[in-house]
């Protein structure tokens, strides 16, 4: 009975971690398709384009997530107001419009928080989904490393 008890209350932990992630995924993919849709300049064809893989990247790592949120008995955080109540990015005031630099900066601040938060969360969970978070954070990493060579001057 002690170890059916504590491995309900591993999973729900495990359920917990996901939807955050979960949650900054869903978060990263509207601030991506928000400058995507503002990105203006002599650099914009790049940053729309940036932008638009940027929230494609980061829509498939929450399907991944949501999906195991699922598979191990939980309820996907999966509304707006969910994103905010668990997520942990830094969103930019509505209707702002930032210069393009500052909305690189912006997203790889948020990159940077995913990262991070990700690369804690690994040794706390079940081998699957740590095989899952690896993923997600391989690929944070890599579209970190796109945002900020971008933004280099």
């Amino acid at each position: 009975m002690l170890t059916e008890t504590l491995t309900t209350l591993d999973t729900q932990a495990t359920i917990e971690r996901l939807n955050r992630h979960l949650a900054d995924a869903l978060l990263l993919a509207a601030e991506a398709k928000a400058w995507h849709w503002s990105v203006y300049g002599p650099t914009f064809p790049e940053l729309h384009a940036l932008f638009e893989a940027q929230a494609e990247s980061a829509r498939r790592g929450a399907d991944e997530l949501a999906e195991r949120v699922v598979q191990l008995g939980g309820v996907p955080a999966a509304f707006p107001q969910e994103w905010l109540a668990h997520g942990a990015l830094e969103v930019p005031e509505a209707g702002s419009v930032p210069a393009p630099r500052e909305m690189l900066r912006h997203f790889a601040a948020n990159l940077d928080r995913i990262i991070a938060a990700v690369r804690e969360d690994i040794p706390r969970v079940d081998p699957t989904t740590a095989d899952i978070l690896t993923d997600w954070l391989r690929e944070t990493e890599k579209n970190r490393w796109m945002v900020t060579a971008t933004a280099r001057e």
